[in-house]
C-alpha cells in the first residue's frame, strides 16, 4: 500500500513513518520544511497513486519558534489542500491528527483552526478518523528551558488534572487505524497528573529543584488579546494555555507509557 504522510520531520510523524515503514508499506513523505502546503498549489500530485493519507502535519506549538502566522492560517489551509489532492486522486482513507475538546478551550482560536478542518473533512468522499490526544508528552519540550533556570511559573492553582500521552502511543494509535476506524478516537495516556505534578516530573527529570510561582490565569489571558496584532502566533498559544491551565482535560487510556520515563529518555 502506497501512504501520503503529512508532516513527517514531527514528534508523531517521524514515528508514524517507522512504523509504516516496518510494516512494509510504500511511504511518500513530506514535512513543512521541504514544502509550504500553504501556497497554492503545492499539494498538487502528492497523493497520486496514494490509497491512505495520514496527516500529522500542522503549525508548530512552541512559543520560541519565529513563526508568526496563526493557527487558523496554516492549519485549516494546508489541509484544505492535502483534501482537495486526496479526493482529486481518489485517495480512499484520510486519518487525520488533530485535538481533543474539552470546556472552554474547544472555542480558541488553536482548537477552531483544528475543527474549521475537520468540519471539511466530515464533507468529502472518503473515509476518514479524527485521532485527538489530550496533550502529547513533547508538547511541554518549552518547559525545558525554564526547568533548567530553577523557575517554573504556574497559571492558577496548578491543580487541573490531565491525561497526556507519548507521542509513540499517538503513532500506534494511528496505525492502528490505518484502513479502518470510528470518525473519533480521543485519547490519553495513563496517568492522570495535575499541572503541577506534571512540572515536577520534567524538573526532576533534569536534576532541578523549582520555584513554581503561581501567576493569576488574568496575566496570561491579556497579554494574548495585545499580542493578537503584533504576534498571532503566540497569541493563539497563551490564549489555549489559559484555558487548557484552568480545568480539567481527561481522555479515555488509549496509551501505556508514562511521562517520567518519557522525559528520562530525552
Amino acid at each position: 500500500m502506497k501512504i501520503l504522510l503529512a508532516g513527517m520531520a514531527g514528534q508523531v510523524g517521524r514515528r508514524v513513518h517507522r512504523l509504516l515503514v516496518a510494516a512494509g508499506h510504500e511511504v511518500r513523505g513530506v514535512s513543512g520544511r521541504a514544502v509550504d502546503l500553504t501556497q497554492p498549489q503545492a499539494a498538487y500530485g502528492l497523493a497520486q497513486g496514494c490509497g491512505i493519507l495520514v496527516s500529522c502535519a500542522g503549525a508548530s506549538v512552541s512559543i520560541w519558534r519565529g513563526e508568526r502566522r496563526s493557527f487558523e492560517d496554516v492549519d485549516p489551509v494546508i489541509h484544505a489542500a492535502l483534501l482537495e489532492e486526496a479526493v482529486r486522486a481518489r485517495v480512499y482513507r484520510f486519518v487525520y491528527l488533530g485535538v481533543h475538546l474539552e470546556g472552554r478551550a474547544a472555542h480558541t482560536h488553536f482548537v477552531r483552526a483544528h475543527e474549521r478542518f475537520v468540519s471539511l473533512l466530515r464533507t468529502a468522499p472518503l473515509s476518514a478518523t479524527v485521532i485527538r490526544p489530550t496533550r502529547m508528552f513533547s508538547s511541554f519540550q518549552d518547559l525545558v528551558p525554564l526547568a533548567r533556570c530553577g523557575v517554573m511559573p504556574l497559571s492558577g492553582d496548578g491543580q487541573a488534572r490531565m491525561n497526556p500521552i507519548d507521542p509513540q502511543d499517538v503513532a500506534d494509535l494511528l496505525l492502528r487505524h490505518l484502513h479502518a476506524g470510528p470518525a473519533d478516537v480521543d485519547c490519553g495516556g495513563p496517568e492522570v497528573l495535575t499541572r503541577e505534578e506534571i512540572y515536577r516530573v520534567i524538573a526532576e527529570s533534569h536534576g532541578k529543584k523549582v520555584w513554581m510561582p503561581r501567576v493569576p490565569a488574568g496575566l496570561v489571558r491579556t497579554p494574548a488579546g495585545l499580542l493578537r496584532p503584533f504576534h498571532p502566533r503566540v497569541a493563539d498559544l497563551l490564549e489555549f494555555f489559559h484555558f487548557a491551565a484552568a480545568q480539567d482535560c481527561i481522555a479515555p487510556v488509549m496509551g501505556q507509557r508514562r511521562l517520567k520515563d518519557y522525559w528520562r529518555s530525552c
